[in-house]
């Protein structure tokens, strides 16, 4: 069947190989050998060939078939197949002939972010070993996109000349094994796995998360320079007072005259961390790519100005979903867990807010997750709780409806009686200290501001707070950039309440 126009329009920006006079029919670097494709959705398979050239795919005994535009490009949409864990080839007839070898259908992931994403398993050390243990699995499958380009070194020629023409990312589809699964993000990793075991199905995840970046990086230069705000990021670009990224001039110290300055748009190389590079390397080269959803772990760049991050992540949600094509599908994200840094308690609750803001949001919280012995240690090495509860997020939302299961007590509203405040929460059912440990961590304030410890009685669905306080205006929980003991407060799954700092309504 013919695609539709969103469709058909949003293959006009993917980036593909230049045409020639004479061009054969060519793919995409995402469409491969060994990929993965989306189960129960019609999935779109584009590339190039001669203007109107007449282009027929097929897989599965099922043929469709197109002409390309004048400007050479195409895109069709083979009907949605139930998963299937048997390799069968893709073949793609023009004036030439490509067959794509060895594709399965199952679940497609998109995962993305920076250090914390892109951490490999090797990376982890001891923490990997059980997730290496279960790697050989040719049924999960990575399109392994990692950055090529350090932000760290001052840059030599040969780095200027890579960064000149745009090169962030290298890397193909993979099968996971004990050879290939080190190289894999870690967090993705253990995603796939823990989707595999529930679902019995393939999976296939498309990695381009990439150390350092800023969410601007990976959002459309379009939507950043529609916000004046946001356009100002790519306009001071990497002089920003608000988001500067001052490791870029070091590392193009070697291209710089005596005095001379990065302007944005007129300087000739590009930046791993550059306003809207990841997006235009990594993000937008997937697209329309059929997925089922994203997950995302980022922030830690972010972190010291938490209010522009509440309107960067959003439009970066936006962002993609209007440049994919493929509706509101689910993203979710990480919150930041327990880092001894100043701002991390009001970044956390910025990502908190975002829940609800969207629709087929989720946010995995790891505030009981951290290195404890070293507490500004950005890269914990266990990853096995972050990929895990990312996983239980779409299991349980995109495959079961009940979000209860996944998520643990997010904070509704706080009402007092003299007092005493009582705190409602979504998805509270069975509210307990896990771990049977007492509870920590919570404060109130009067008009004053200052927060005293409270105490906490769970009574049903709602917590019950008492303190000093005589006319309590605010409460807060766990508001530390690192709070020790590990806060535990969480209902009957066992998932823990994201940190939160609300008034009192009435």
């Amino acid at each position: 069947m013919n695609p539709t126009s969103t469709i058909a329009t949003l293959i006009t920006s993917v980036s593909l190989l230049s045409l020639s006079a004479h061009a054969d029919v060519k793919l995409p670097e995402v469409i491969a050998d060994h990929m993965v494709i989306q189960r129960n959705k019609p999935v779109n398979i584009f590339g190039t060939a001669n203007p109107g050239e007449k282009i027929s795919v097929n897989f599965a005994g099922k043929t469709v078939a197109t002409t390309t535009a004048k400007d050479g490009k195409w895109i069709v949409q083979l009907p949605a197949q139930k998963a299937s864990a048997t390799g069968r080839p893709i073949t793609i007839k023009g004036e030439n002939t490509i067959t794509i070898k060895d594709v399965l259908v199952g679940e497609v992931w998109h995962a993305n972010g920076q250090s914390n994403m892109a951490w490999t398993l090797k990376q982890c050390g001891g923490a990997g070993q059980p997730v290496l243990a279960k790697s050989n699995n040719a049924q999960i499958r990575f399109y392994n996109r990692q950055r090529i380009i350090s932000p760290k070194p001052v840059y030599n020629e040969k780095q200027l000349e890579i960064l000149k023409n745009k090169a962030i990312y290298a890397g193909g589809w993979e099968i996971s094994a004990q050879q290939t699964a080190p190289k894999f993000s870690a967090v993705a990793l253990i995603f796939a796995q823990k989707m595999h075991e529930e679902l019995k199905v393939p999976i296939g995840i498309l990695h381009t998360a990439a150390g350092g970046s800023p969410t601007e990086a990976f959002i459309s230069n379009e939507t950043l320079m529609a916000n004046k705000r946001t356009a100002a990021l790519v306009k001071n670009w990497p002089y920003s007072k608000e988001c500067s990224t001052p490791q870029a001039a070091k590392n193009f110290k070697n291209a710089l005259k005596p005095g001379e300055k990065i302007v944005f748009g007129k300087f000739p190389y590009h930046h791993p961390w550059e306003p809207s590079i990841l997006f235009d390397m990594g993000v937008k080269s997937l697209m329309p790519y059929t997925i089922n959803g994203a997950i995302w772990y980022q922030g830690e760049t972010n972190q010291k100005n938490p209010d522009l991050h509440n309107l960067l992540f959003p439009m970066m949600v936006r962002d993609w979903r209007k440049h994919w094509g493929l509706g509101d599908f689910p993203v979710y994200y990480v919150q930041l867990p327990s880092v001894n840094r100043p701002t991390w308690p009001e970044f956390r609750d910025g990502q908190r807010k975002f829940v609800t803001a969207e629709p087929n949001i989720g946010m995995a919280v790891t505030i009981d997750t951290a290195d404890v012995r070293r507490k500004t240690n950005v890269h914990p090495a266990d990853k096995v709780e972050v990929g895990n509860r990312l996983a239980y997020l779409a299991l349980e939302n995109v495959f079961k409806g009940n979000k209860v299961l996944a998520t643990g007590p997010l904070v509704k509203e706080a009402t007092a009686k003299g007092s005493e405040v009582t705190v409602h929460f979504d998805y509270a059912e069975g509210l307990q200290a896990v771990g049977n440990k007492p509870l920590e961590h919570f404060e109130l304030a009067g008009a004053d501001g200052a927060y005293v410890k409270a105490t906490p009685t769970i009574k049903g669905s709602t917590l019950v707070l008492t303190s000093s306080v005589k006319a309590p205006k605010s409460v807060r929980y766990a508001w530390n950039p690192f709070p020790m003991p590990r806060p535990n407060f969480g209902n009957k799954h066992g998932h823990i309440a994201s940190p939160f700092e609300i008034n009192i309504s009435k």
